[in-house]
């Protein structure tokens, strides 16, 4: 039954509340390694702030999904701060720029890993667009569930 009412909408951002998550804890781990090993710049730190703070939004946003989803308050909260945090994960991309060029073949792990980190920030980026989609559709269908009375 939960299927039938907004259950595959709420599965589906669950689980790219999952993805944004995932994608978080990557930028935010392969980061703190760079800031450890080579003494990172402040932009390092940036970085390491941005994406700790994504991690914590995605995970209480994937928590809360089950329950809220379905709610215009809440709904469209989830929307403003998909914007944000799409827009924060950007800003990471723009950061971890140079690297778009990859790595040669005979490249170091922080090579790899400064290649991933960009990547997975555009993955993130396209996790929190879809469930901007997904958070307004839920919004519009609890809308249509109420019944409106009109007075004459």
């Amino acid at each position: 039954m939960g299927f039938f009412k907004g259950g595959i909408l709420r599965l589906t951002s669950t689980f790219l509340y999952f993805v944004a998550f995932c994608c978080s804890m990557l930028i935010l781990g392969a980061t703190i390694w760079f800031v450890v090993s080579f003494r990172g710049s402040t932009r390092d730190f940036g970085i390491i702030g941005i994406s700790a703070a994504s991690a914590v939004y995605s995970f209480v946003a994937m928590l809360l999904t089950c329950c809220l989803a379905g709610v215009s308050f809440f709904a469209l909260m989830a929307i403003v701060f998909d914007t944000v945090f799409m827009a924060v994960m950007m800003a990471v991309a723009v950061l971890n720029r140079a690297g778009r060029v990859g790595c040669p073949d005979n490249a170091s792990t922080t090579c790899r890993l400064f290649v991933a980190t960009f990547a997975v920030a555009i993955i993130g980026v396209f996790a929190y667009l879809i469930n901007i989609g997904i958070s307004f559709i839920m919004r519009r269908r609890g809308d249509d569930r109420r019944v409106r009375k009109t007075v004459v």
